[in-house]
């Protein structure tokens, strides 16, 4: 174990450091902070009422590919959300972790390819909001 951690903390130190670096250039750069001005709770709500229904047209776009075009004027942040928005978004976060618990728990092998979507997910998602947007 010892020798696995010592193989692990450069590579993971080398990783933090270019995501710090790499970071501080999107801020220079404007790319950052575009009028965006939720932050801390407000922003993981917006969060919760977007990236669901951005993983249901992911999931749309790969299975029934129809409509498809090069820019995607959808999602939108919005003041307030729509009810339905609201239901199926919450829905869609339930669905998505008792599915990953259940994969966790009974099918640790199909678990291993559930968790890699969402971990790919990572820069799609806004944890640092960058403008909302959708992979062309």
């Amino acid at each position: 174990m010892v020798k696995e951690i010592f193989l692990f903390v450069p590579a993971f130190l080398a990783s933090v450091l270019v995501y710090d670096w790499y970071g501080r250039m999107l801020e220079q750069m404007g790319v950052l902070d575009r009028g965006y001005t939720a932050h801390g709770l407000n922003h993981v709500w917006n969060l919760l009422m977007v990236d669901p229904l951005v993983i249901w047209i992911y999931v749309q776009q790969t299975f029934f590919p129809w409509h498809l075009k090069v820019l995607y004027g959808w999602p939108e942040m919005l003041p307030a959300y729509p009810q339905w928005q609201v239901a199926i978004s919450l829905a869609s976060v339930v669905l998505f972790g008792g599915l990953g618990v259940w994969l966790f728990l009974r099918r640790k092998d199909l678990f291993f390819y559930y968790a890699a979507f969402f971990v790919i997910m990572v820069p799609y998602l806004n944890l640092v909001y960058s403008g909302i947007w959708l992979a062309e």
